[in-house]
């Protein structure tokens, strides 16, 4: 089961590599620190960020792709 997950999360990587122009590396993690206030202001909802998968109830970290991290809304 590992094995098939990992060489499904390894064609998804291929598949979004080719249609992602090379920008450089991002901290997506400062990059959402950053937005934070704006995100607050603009949706009125508490943001709370996570750097590491300590908290995901429903799983969503296996899915996050380099440029596309895991967001979990409650």
């Amino acid at each position: 089961d590992d094995k098939k997950e990992l060489a499904g999360f390894a064609q998804k990587i291929a598949r979004e590599m080719t249609r992602i122009n090379y920008v450089g590396w991002l901290d997506e993690k400062q990059l959402l620190d950053d937005a934070q206030d704006y995100l607050i202001r603009e949706t009125g909802a508490e943001i709370i960020l996570h750097p590491e998968p300590d908290y995901d109830p429903q799983n969503k970290a296996r899915n996050a792709l380099p440029y596309k991290p895991a967001l979990y809304i409650e």
